[in-house]
């Protein structure tokens, strides 16, 4: 006999998907492709995440589009495949950025090295637009001041 708790992730888990399983947002998306250095550096590493500035359109709700910055500091934007991109629209884009540090023979994630302001969508000054088409995105050059 099933528990609840696996039944429930199992409805869970269906609902709503399609296309082999993946749940794709209604709204149309469109490629958005960037760059992120902190100190003039790449952030390889960090966790960008485009937080929509307006509520979401009917069909957008639960994709919050999201990236991994890559060795050269770019990034793809990800709502629902990787690098699909995101809905159109304005955006407060934040970052986060935990270098790994050794604890005992493990390396785990440490500190955020980005000021706290780029970590929060009301305090970021990072702001992005995407458009109806494909997005290249104008750096995001991140100092400690």
């Amino acid at each position: 006999m099933m528990g609840r708790a696996a039944l429930a992730v199992m409805v869970a888990g269906a609902w709503g998907c399609r296309d082999e399983g993946v749940v794709r947002p209604e709204a149309p998306i469109f490629p958005a492709q960037g760059k992120v250095t902190f100190e003039g550096e790449p952030a390889a590493g960090a966790f960008v995440v485009f937080s929509p500035k307006a509520a979401p359109k009917s069909g957008q709700e639960g994709f919050t589009p999201r990236a991994t910055v890559r060795a050269d500091g770019t990034f793809s934007l990800t709502s629902a495949t990787e690098g699909d991109g995101a809905p159109a629209g304005d955006y407060a884009v934040t970052v986060r950025w935990s270098k790994p540090v050794k604890q005992g023979n493990e390396l785990v994630a440490g500190p955020n090295v980005i000021p706290k302001a780029y970590a929060d969508p009301a305090t970021t000054p990072l702001q992005a637009t995407i458009r109806e088409s494909d997005n290249e995105l104008e750096p995001f050059a991140i100092t400690r001041k």
